[in-house]
């Protein structure tokens, strides 16, 4: 509940603009292809305060009034590297659509800003993206692929809006204030609960379109406030807790959440600033509220995925994983049905992670997300040495055995992550498993449903597709027979159905290589693949980071090496 706009927590931006349309053809679209470089940008939103009128009524006049003051974006700061030679567009992606927000800028250090309304409830990112410079490595040799598609791919039309106007480790735009209800003892979030905003002294029921806020599985309420006043909160609670300012509160609450709210606690909610500088106190804005338990502590609060977070995009060297969970800090784990746990990490307070794992280490096949919760009350700003050391070693163990041994949850399908394939090869198939031939293939993404590139399979239903018609972010198949049925695959689909073609030539569409060497392009004459690019590290929230582990293991190895000689010296000594 706040003056600033909000979503839940994790709502971020997106930008509205006068729009141009180009195709793929006209070579823009081409940018998004995996035969580019591209790096991720970090966004700081300069947030204003505005009027929004109301325009939807077609009467004279009626574009005077307005809806109440709002926050708005209507400016972008974007920091970063841009690491093609030859310098690099700007694009964002709000996970619907694709737009460019900059025309060129110089390979080096990215330091600009974009301008226009920003509106939130969408996520996005940025990216500077240029032509790659590919180098072939001499003697490491390479496959040249047969180009036995009966006909040559071509590009269809391919929307993008145009707009006006280093960090490697992709993090998304939020900065909403927000409130979360929780257990006092456990500190698990809870969902379900009632919180209303209520005007003081008059103790009237703020009239608001969403007043009360129901919380949902991550403990979140949001009550969005256009006029300045003094308020103050109240829970309808559940008969198991109660709303009180006598609370028995986890000293480790701290880890988790914060401005912690009491009962009858009156505060004055004013406009936000004009222009909010960065290091902005929204903490006026967010309320956290503790509920006491009457009996045994609250823990029923449930580790889910939020599917339409989810996000990833090649990068090259490394594919970015990134989502929201409903459970702080909880574990996160990529998992694959065949090659096991591929990578884990914790979440940050507020559920969102994120991974960037080396191509060399994903699986050609689904990954899914699993989700374990954390005993929130043994969270440590700093573990042990043993503990480091520990969980170095075993950290992976634990995680692979005990996902592997737990009751599969109860869903219509899992969630996770279908691989990005940096080269195609194989056959067209119905939904029967026959082969189609004559196939029509569009390789369409997922984001939007638009069309990134079209070809068409020969009489024996094989086709071929490279990395530079391939987009870098995830994409499926329309499969259309010349009976005009069409059917839809995902790309863990299309491998599961020429699983055995690619294990008998010894494919890997992800590394895009047959038998372990790099695939020729024929088109390009080269290696279907772009040049490494550092795989950035990611700062994990809770527990501590790798480096820290190794460090953590190279001074108990020296102090092992060190106690195991002063045994041996004074064995030696005795014995003499």
């Amino acid at each position: 509940m706040k003056a600033k706009i909000v979503g839940l927590m994790f709502f971020l931006i997106l930008a509205f603009f006068s729009g141009k349309v180009y195709s793929l053809e006209d070579g823009l679209a081409s940018i998004m292809s995996q035969n580019k470089i591209r790096t991720c940008l970090s966004a700081d939103p300069t947030v204003t305060r505005g009027k929004k009128k109301n325009c939807d009524e077609e009467v004279e006049g009626d574009c005077n009034k307005t809806m109440g003051g709002v926050e708005m974006v209507t400016a972008m700061g974007l920091s970063g590297t841009c690491d093609a030679p030859n310098g690099c567009e700007i694009w964002y992606h709000n996970g619907g659509s694709f737009a460019k927000v900059v025309d060129h800028v110089a390979a080096g250090t990215v330091n600009v800003t974009v301008t226009g309304i920003f509106e939130n409830h969408t996520r996005h990112k940025f990216y500077a993206i240029g032509d790659a410079p590919i180098i072939i490595e001499p003697g490491k040799g390479g496959i040249e692929a047969e180009n036995k598609t009966q006909q040559v791919g071509q590009v269809s039309n391919f929307e993008f809006s145009q707009t006006q106007g280093s960090d490697q480790e992709c993090v998304g735009v939020y900065w909403d204030p927000f409130g979360r209800v929780f257990d006092a003892v456990s500190l698990e979030p809870i969902s379900g609960v009632n919180v209303s905003l209520f005007q003081s002294p008059s103790r009237r029921l703020a009239l608001l379109p969403i007043n009360p806020a129901l919380t949902d599985k991550a403990g979140i309420y949001n009550i969005l406030v256009d006029t300045e006043d003094d308020y103050y909160l109240n829970v309808t609670v559940p008969a198991t807790h109660s709303f009180t300012e006598n609370v028995d509160l986890n000293p480790r609450y701290g880890l988790v959440y914060s401005h912690i709210y009491s009962p009858g606690e009156v505060f004055h909610e004013k406009s936000l600033p004009q222009s909010i500088p960065e290091d902005f106190d929204f903490g006026p804005y967010h309320h956290d509220i503790p509920l006491q338990p009457k009996g045994e502590p609250y823990r029923q609060a449930v580790a889910e995925v939020i599917e339409d977070s989810l996000n990833q995009a090649d990068m090259g060297s490394f594919v970015n994983y990134s989502g929201r969970v409903t459970f702080p800090m909880a574990q996160v784990c990529l998992v694959g049905e065949t090659s096991g746990v591929v990578d884990c990490v914790n979440a940050d307070k507020y559920g969102n992670f994120r991974l960037n794992v080396d191509k060399l280490s994903i699986p050609q096949e689904f990954m899914e997300i699993k989700v374990e919760k954390v005993n929130l009350t043994k969270l440590s700003q700093e573990k042990s040495l043993l503990d480091k050391v520990m969980s170095f070693f075993v950290n992976k163990v634990n995680a692979q055995a005990s996902i592997r041994i737990e009751e599969p949850i109860a869903t219509p399908k899992p969630v996770g992550f279908n691989p990005i394939l940096s080269y195609i090869e194989g056959y067209a198939y119905d939904k029967t498993g026959a082969i189609i031939p004559n196939a029509k293939i569009a390789v369409k993404l997922k984001a939007n449903k638009e069309i990134f590139y079209q070809t068409t399979a020969d009489e024996n239903g094989f086709f071929m597709i490279y990395l530079n018609h391939l987009p870098f972010f995830e994409y499926y198949f329309d499969i259309t027979a010349p009976n005009g049925i069409t059917v839809t695959q995902t790309t863990t689909e299309f491998i599961n159905l020429n699983q055995d073609y690619l294990a008998k030539l010894d494919l890997n569409l992800v590394k895009s290589t047959r038998g372990g060497k790099l695939i020729i392009n024929p088109e390009t004459g080269r290696e279907n693949i772009i040049i490494n690019t550092p795989i950035p590290t990611i700062l994990p929230q809770q527990p501590a980071g790798s480096n820290n582990q190794i460090i953590a293991i190279a001074i108990l190895l020296l102090f092992l090496i060190v106690a195991l000689a002063g045994i041996i010296f004074y064995m030696a000594k005795r014995r003499s």
